[in-house]
């Protein structure tokens, strides 16, 4: 018959532990529990310096929270980036030469469209200097029209420029000589503003760009000069319309 097998306990009677087996005795494991309960408390004070550390970080939960701050900030931006995207006309007019299509991205600075106003437009003449003797802002004046031929619109001077762009360039800080082999040197061009005087509607056949014709009269039309001269655009006007 065998034996039935004995239970092994530590304290007083118990067998003397062979060589490659582990110790047992309550001192072996009372430092067992302290060491694991040392490392229990290390836990601890690590997840409360994590819990401590994301509280910091993340603030507190009104308008003060940096984070928070930091995200107003960047909705405001947001905000204000699409209020620039829509583009507001300052007057009425029309858009042409629109290069953009749905979803399209552009440069800030890149063209994208043209406007042109068409609350009050002008036209400009330019004429030669010594055109400007007797001028004066207010003068009336008679424009034609490629666009219109046969009709002739009342206008006014309503600016003349003070002045022109020569085109003279600078070399090493000196400017440089304009050699010319003319005997008699042209006469520059200055521009004139015009506007169509009140009552006269702006054609609507006519351009940004479109080419005119304007008699300015300097000396009032009461005057055999200004008559010959109305004749001669009123006779021009209506050649135009063979051309």
């Amino acid at each position: 018959m065998r034996r039935p097998p004995r239970s092994k306990r530590c304290g007083r009677g118990s067998r003397r532990p062979s060589p490659i087996s582990k110790p047992c005795s309550p001192r072996a494991q009372y430092d067992t529990a302290q060491s694991q309960l040392t490392s229990a408390v290390t836990a601890v004070d690590a997840a409360r310096a994590d819990l401590l550390s994301n509280e910091k970080r993340l603030g507190n939960e009104d308008a003060s929270n940096p984070q928070v701050a930091a995200a107003q900030v960047q909705l405001e931006q947001a905000q204000l980036n699409r209020q620039f995207s829509t583009i507001v006309a300052p007057a009425d007019g029309l858009i042409t030469n629109l290069k953009l299509a749905i979803g399209q991205y552009i440069n800030a600075g890149s063209p994208a469209l043209t406007f042109i106003e068409a609350e009050k437009p002008w036209i400009t003449v330019d004429l030669r200097e010594n055109q400007l003797a007797n001028l004066e802002v207010g003068d009336t004046a008679g424009i034609l029209f490629d666009a219109t031929p046969g009709r002739t619109y009342r206008a006014v001077v309503k600016g003349i420029a003070w002045g022109i762009d020569t085109g003279r360039t600078n070399a090493n800080g000196l400017p440089q000589n304009l050699s010319s082999t003319r005997w008699f040197e042209p006469a520059r061009s200055i521009p004139v503003q015009l506007e169509l005087a009140e009552g006269e509607e702006w054609p609507r056949n006519v351009r940004v760009g479109s080419k005119a014709n304007a008699l300015i009269y300097s000396g009032g039309e009461a005057n055999p000069v200004a008559w010959i001269a109305g004749g001669l655009q009123t006779v021009k006007s209506i050649v135009s319309i063979l051309f």
